[in-house]
């Protein structure tokens, strides 16, 4: 799949793996150490995972935190992640800072200083993020199907360690592990980007080729055992919903059998048209969501099965999927539903590779998994040639019942009987050339003959189609009666049509290599498509049907209620959201904004088929629906399709709603809600800029100074204070006003202080212009990850279709850059004066104790 791509191998034995990519000023560079937890010892558990933390506080040539700020002030983006088989360090830039990013992935690697006062900082920062994982009931799930499936093998530990273990090590054992493993032999670098290789070579002298190695002394690993018998784990704890797990012992990555496994998860429960998905949700309605998934690591992995259900379903449910796996065992799939997992297994090759970061992210993953690189190319022509039997093989060869591990998390005050027999179960032309009405550089707008407004860029980097509706519509259209509408509606609008049921449209789209959905938002609605460019005269037709002929199914908003209602009935298991909403819920008092996207109880039962009909016609005429093409398409041939597609659709009118700004908070409200959490969660809120105000440009920019690694907030309060794990800004802008909010999750007992040090920070901001360094860095960061955002087709669409729509233009998205390269250090204190005065900013707390919030 990277047929342009080349590796090389140093003389000290780091890998190079190499690909130019001249769609876009950008180049993505990963660093991966083909270390990972597994090659801890049980008191080293956590090591890597801290290490990955700690060579960003600090190297020979930077400071702490100035690695991060100096990313993002050359307009770029940087991250680390680590796994069980591997730490990989990858920053994004635009390329004429090849030189800079390469240096730094170098200065990283081997040059960390390992501070002894940053140390017990990131020790902290750490323990905030172990803490936080005990509140996520999908990680204490993870934690204990692994923990017990491997009793053995390192995958059975958790990468991040414990609070123990992370709290006890010391800076020798730190430096030791690192200067033992991180050395070129144990190395790949991946570079993708605009860069040529005589300068890739020039920088590799320059950095990575006098790197020395160390004497290597692996750890040996233990072989996890096979599986003889059945295990059951479950753990309670204080949250809403029941989740599940259902593990089978799978293979390792290079193994050939994974190409079957992973067409056999697709056809058991990844896709709509899934048995598991079908069956076990859609018709039995025996859990609120179901999925599958081989995860296939360097050592033997694992196959998954996972739901979310009330406990008294557990028995039934596990019934029905020994059903669905029995089926595979006994009767091969249909060679249609073959091809069209095979299509959609290339597809996916497809997708990954539409941006830098994601081809070199791949190259890593293949490369220290399973000793090549191109092994996706492989794997294709491997998936390409199975058949039915070599996927009922599979099925028959991994999914034991009587071997299984079986990790239940329920609410506490659960009380279940899991019937063991389960795991004895047994088998039962074109036309005239349109002239388009706005042209901007390679973009067009044209009005198809009922008044839609299509617009269209063409890209023909890879063969692929996206599309993008927009109309106005979401909360903004909503009221406390029927809250939630939108929401409802985004979900069953792309089930069925009058002519194809759920099942129907969803093999249609398969077979398209595409993805379908609906979205929804304050402001807007929509559809979002996806499709290989090659079935494009199938695609309109399909897409078309959707827009034109809902079927309103019953049973699916039935089914789909029922959902809302377990996600409203659960929104208090996650803290940072419920914060938020009550924030929110004050900050627009009497604005639609100050309802929840999801609704409430009360709405969403008292909402009707026709309501939903009514609203639908209501929002979806010529007049208020914009569609937004970008991709390999030919403009007049795609305006044709859904000119003839779309004609039906006919004028009339359409009605925009005035509403008014909401009132400004007065004296600095402090809201409360008690949580029995293990941190207090804090959002501080201000009403902010509109969608047409030009002060948002500068608002953008403030946010971006306060937030991210090279932030005010995450340096001080994280890096300096070690107050939280995640402290964070957002800016979002409505059609009246929008809003500005601080975030940030401690301990119980920080929680006064850290709230005391953001509106610190806002003071800073209001009283003392910032220094044009910052100003610069925080404009390279935005402007970078626009760049970085703007390789995908996508993101490419849905802005130009929510621009239009919201009566901004193409102009906005093509200007964007321009306005922010104007804004001055002035604007940025001016904004913050006019917006960020602490008596206009309500706090909204949610944990385990009051704090006093005050600024």
């Amino acid at each position: 799949m990277s047929q342009f791509s080349k590796k090389t191998t140093l003389t000290n034995g780091l890998s190079v793996i190499y690909e130019k990519f001249d769609q876009a000023n950008i180049v993505s560079i990963h660093l991966g150490i083909k270390i990972g937890s597994v090659n801890e010892t049980n008191q080293q558990s956590g090591m890597c995972h801290l290490i990955e933390h700690l060579v960003f506080k600090g190297t020979k040539s930077y400071q702490a935190g100035e690695i991060a700020t100096l990313v993002e002030a050359h307009g770029g983006e940087l991250n680390a992640y680590t796994s069980w088989d591997q730490t990989v360090y990858y920053i994004n830039l635009p390329s004429d800072h090849f030189s800079l990013g390469l240096n730094i992935v170098k200065e990283m690697a081997f040059d960390a200083t390992f501070d002894p006062v940053e140390i017990d900082r990131e020790k902290e920062v750490v323990i905030e993020e172990i803490l936080r994982s005990q509140d996520n009931p999908h990680r204490v799930l993870s934690d204990l199907l692994f923990g017990h499936f491997y009793q053995k093998h390192p995958y059975g530990r958790p990468i991040i360690g414990t609070k123990e273990l992370v709290k006890n090590f010391s800076r020798d054992d730190i430096v030791s592990f690192y200067n033992k493993y991180y050395c070129p032999q144990n190395m790949v670098l991946a570079v993708c980007g605009n860069i040529d290789e005589s300068t890739l070579n020039q920088g590799l002298e320059n950095t990575f080729r006098h790197a020395i190695n160390a004497p290597q002394t692996h750890n040996t690993l233990t072989e996890e055992p096979a599986k003889t018998t059945y295990q059951i784990l479950t753990h309670k704890m204080d949250i809403n919903a029941t989740h599940l797990e259902l593990a089978f012992a799978a293979p390792e990555l290079a193994h050939p059998d994974v190409p079957a496994m992973d067409v056999l998860s697709h056809l058991l429960g990844e896709a709509e048209t899934s048995l598991l998905e079908q069956n076990t949700k859609e018709k039995e309605q025996l859990v609120h969501n179901i999925y599958s998934t081989c995860y296939t690591p360097r050592y033997p992995g694992v196959f998954i099965i996972s739901c979310q259900l009330n406990p008294q379903q557990i028995t039934p449910a596990l019934l029905s999927i020994c059903k669905q796996i029995d089926h595979v065992k006994a009767i091969p799939f249909e060679e249609e539903k073959i091809e069209r997992a095979k299509l959609l297994a290339k597809a996916q090759l497809v997708y990954e590779r539409q941006t830098c970061e994601g081809t070199a992210r791949k190259w890593i993953t293949y490369e220290i998994l399973s000793g090549n690189y191109r092994f996706d190319e492989a794997y294709i022509e491997t998936v390409s040639k199975l058949t039915a039997s070599d996927i009922q093989k599979a099925a028959n060869t991994y999914l034991d019942m009587s071997k299984a591990t079986l990790a239940i998390v329920l609410p506490k005050k659960s009380a279940i009987r899991i019937n063991k027999n389960v795991f004895a179960h047994k088998p039962d032309a074109f036309a005239k050339k349109r002239q388009p009405k706005q042209r901007l550089q390679d973009t067009f707008l044209y009005k198809l003959d009922n008044g839609v407004r299509v617009i269209v860029k063409e890209n023909h980097r890879l063969p692929l189609v996206s599309i993008k509706t927009a109309s106005l519509g979401g909360l903004r259209y909503e009221t406390a009666r029927n809250n939630g509408i939108n929401h409802l509606l985004s979900s069953i609008i792309t089930r069925s049509t009058v002519t194809l049921n759920q099942e129907q449209l969803a093999e249609k789209c398969e077979w398209l290599g595409g993805h379908l959905g609906g979205y929804t938002g304050r402001n807007s609605f929509g559809l979002s498509f996806s499709f290989l460019s090659e079935k494009r005269h199938q695609a309109i037709p399909v897409f078309s049907d959707v827009i034109l002929h809902p079927a309103f199914a019953k049973t699916e908003i039935s089914k789909e209620k029922k959902l809302m209602l377990e996600s409203i009935k659960n929104r208090s298991d996650n803290p940072a959201q419920t914060a938020f909403s009550l924030l929110l819920k004050h900050l627009f008092r009497g604005h639609p904004y100050q309802l929840h996207p999801l609704g409430e109880k009360l709405s969403i039962n008292a909402l009707s088929l026709e309501q939903l009909k009514k609203y639908y016609q209501l929002i979806m005429t010529p007049q208020n629906l914009v569609i937004a093409v970008t991709g390999d398409v030919n403009t007049q041939e795609i305006l044709e399709l859904l000119n003839d597609q779309l004609a039906c659709l006919k004028k009339s009118a359409f009605h925009k709603i005035n509403l008014s700004k909401p009132n400004r908070p007065h004296d600095h409200p402090v809201l409360f809600k008690n949580q029995k959490k293990e941190q207090t969660h804090v959002a501080i809120g201000f009403l902010s800029t509109s969608l047409y105000d030009q002060d948002k440009y500068a608002m953008e920019i403030l946010s971006n100074i306060l937030s991210g690694q090279g932030g005010r907030l995450f340096l001080e309060l994280r890096d300096k204070q070690s107050l939280a794990y995640t402290v964070s800004t957002t800016l979002i802008e409505g059609l009246e006003t929008g809003f500005f909010g601080a975030y940030i999750a401690t301990e119980p007992s920080k929680a006064d202080t850290a709230i005391k040090g953001i509106f610190k920070e806002l003071d800073q901001l209001r009283d003392t212009e910032i220094s044009q360094t910052e100003l610069d860095r925080a404009k390279n960061y935005i402007i970078g990850n626009q760049e970085i955002e703007n390789q995908k087709i996508s993101a490419i669409a849905m802005q130009l279709a929510l621009n239009e729509i919201y009566g901004q233009g193409m102009e906005e998205w093509y200007e964007f850059t321009n306005r922010i390269k104007k804004v001055t250090t002035a604007q940025i204190q001016q904004a913050a004066q006019k917006y960020l005065r602490p008596e206009r900013s309500i706090t909204a707390i949610t944990g385990p104790m009051k704090c006093r919030g005050e600024s």
